[in-house]
């Protein structure tokens, strides 16, 4: 009997050197590989959404985010997602007001911090795909072979566009509604997507030699 094998989509809320930023929320998705009901969530919703009031313009996104949709939009995605066969994994790094260099190296280290999680409890995770970040390809290729190389090369990592990807967008949800919680001391929308958190980790910029 074959394994069943898993995909994980990955995003983050917050910017590294953004001081306006206090926190960055990596968010990770892990679903089985032969599940297609994620890919169809935020399509299902995008054509749902109302041809006039306040949430006409959101048919307009290029592609639905957190802080570019509505309350209302909000709490659909993630309930919606809640009722999915989903498993989520969150970091959260409290810069502490510092200014982190953009770098694929100080982003496969945030990686680090919480992919041995998601291996833990899906062994045959075998890829992982994170948002486009930066503008040059080399960059995004250096980045997923610093942590490839972390796991000795179990998984394959592939940076891929979230506007091809929908189930990118579902992570920038879970990530944003963690960031918002974060912000605001306002766990709103982090409250409707607890039940599906495997793992929640909090860590500090300035403690980073201990990781």
């Amino acid at each position: 009997m074959s394994q069943v094998e898993f995909f994980a989509f990955v995003d983050e809320s917050g910017s590294l050197p953004d001081l306006s930023a206090p926190v960055v929320v990596v968010a990770v998705l892990v679903v089985d590989a032969q599940d297609r009901g994620l890919e169809r969530l935020i399509p299902k919703i995008r054509r749902g959404l109302p041809g006039k009031g306040t949430r006409e313009r959101e048919r307009q996104l290029a592609e639905l985010k957190f802080f570019k949709t509505s309350d209302k939009t909000r709490r659909q995605v993630l309930l919606a997602l809640k009722q999915e066969a989903v498993t989520l994994f969150v970091l959260v790094v409290d810069k502490k007001g510092f200014t982190i260099p953009d770098t694929p190296s100080n982003h496969a280290m945030l990686m680090r911090q919480i992919l041995p999680y998601c291996l833990e409890r899906f062994p045959h995770l075998r890829r992982v795909f994170l948002d486009s970040h930066f503008a040059r390809e080399v960059d995004e290729r250096v980045r997923s072979q610093l942590i490839e190389a972390d796991f000795d090369e179990t998984i394959q990592v592939l940076a891929i566009d979230s506007m091809k990807e929908s189930r990118i967008n579902l992570a920038d949800f879970v990530a944003g509604a963690v960031a918002f919680a974060h912000k605001h001391d306002d766990a709103r929308y982090e409250e409707l997507i607890r039940s599906k958190i495997a793992m929640y980790r909090v860590v500090r910029w300035d403690e980073k030699e201990k990781w």
